[in-house]
């Protein structure tokens, strides 16, 4: 069960986890566990994830994963790492019950709204499962901005910024809900010393 926490350390929900663990096992089946337990997630390997059931982890305690994966492997390795855990978990995103609504949704929104519309949706979904993800746009483009990123709050002084699944997931997500080929890019990443990961959508 969770304690207090600060509000901007969020619980993550089960369906995350699930995915998380699936993901990480599949990646990287030798050290799945290894990490977990050097995270100081062990908890995770044996705890009910359901839907129904209490959850378990925070943001803060994901954060310690992704970091444990950057000390062992380093930057490049771990955007590799990243960019391959996005590819496997889009998927699984793409048929969570909330973003199969707005797939849904979709089809009824006017094409010359539904970029800004799916940029909206998505921040409100990324607030249900993942972390706390504020919206803003302007004249050329919508901004997702995460102040607390699960993925690079313990990374710091990387060449370049390194939340690439969140890139690659966000862009899914998107492509999804407008029917064309668009991309979120990560402008801003916290990794190098940013205020937040800010991802831009060109309108």
């Amino acid at each position: 069960m969770l304690t207090a926490a600060p509000d901007d350390d969020k619980p993550i929900s089960n369906f995350t986890m699930r995915s998380v663990l699936e993901t990480l096992r599949e990646l990287n089946p030798a050290e799945a566990e290894t990490l977990l337990r050097d995270a100081g997630l062990e908890r995770a390997l044996t705890a009910p994830l359901g839907d129904g059931a209490p959850t378990i982890v925070r943001t803060s305690e994901l954060a310690r994963l992704y970091a444990t994966v950057f000390k062992l492997t380093g930057e490049t390795l771990t955007r590799v790492f990243l960019n391959n855990y996005g590819h496997k978990m889009a998927p699984m995103l793409l048929k969570h019950p909330e973003m199969v609504k707005r797939l849904e949704q979709s089809k009824g929104i006017p094409a010359s709204e539904r970029l800004g519309w799916a940029a909206r949706e998505i921040q409100r979904f990324l607030n249900g499962i993942w972390a706390a993800v504020s919206f803003r746009e302007d004249a050329d483009a919508y901004y997702l901005e995460i102040e607390r990123c699960p993925i690079c709050a313990n990374i710091h002084g990387t060449r370049s910024p390194i939340c690439a699944s969140s890139e690659f997931l966000y862009t899914a997500l998107a492509r999804g809900l407008v029917g064309q080929r668009v991309s979120f890019v990560e402008c801003e990443c916290r990794a190098q010393g940013a205020r937040v990961c800010a991802y831009r959508l060109r309108k």
